[in-house]
């Protein structure tokens, strides 16, 4: 055997020392820790972030009010003439009354916390869900 090959041999068989932690690694270390940290503080914020749905109900442009849907009542919305009005129940709205011509406000589904819209358009009426969680699974979902 030449003596190169046998100075090989007997460093492969040598233990190993052992690695001092460099700078480097603790950089990287407290890189890591601070993510994790900073994303722990990130879900939790964004949990608590989830607000409860609210009826929005705007008429050219301008809001006019905001009702929690979860309390039950009946809103008139407008004067003698030009009115709509509005019923949340059991956390559903729809409108129920209205004096536009066609009606089809009326006819439009009930919007919940899932979100949704009902519009007038001979009165300028938006009525809308804001807030809420909005991953709701809708009926195509369910």
């Amino acid at each position: 055997m030449k003596p190169e090959n046998a100075a090989k041999k007997n460093s492969l068989n040598e233990e190993k020392k052992p690695r001092r932690i460099r700078r480097a690694d603790l950089v990287l270390l407290a890189g890591i820790a601070f993510f994790a940290v900073l994303l722990f503080f990130f879900f939790l914020w964004k949990d608590h972030s989830i607000t409860s749905p609210v009826l929005e109900i705007s008429s050219g442009g301008k809001i006019l009010g905001q009702y929690p849907l979860s309390e039950n009542r009946e809103i008139r919305i407008g004067e003698d003439k030009n009115y709509n009005v509005c019923r949340i129940e059991d956390g559903k709205v729809r409108i129920t009354e209205a004096d536009c011509p066609d009606h089809s406000c009326i006819r439009s589904l009930p919007i919940d916390g899932r979100g949704g819209t009902i519009i007038c358009l001979p009165h300028r009426l938006v009525i809308r869900i804001t807030g809420g969680t909005g991953n709701i699974p809708d009926a195509v979902a369910e």
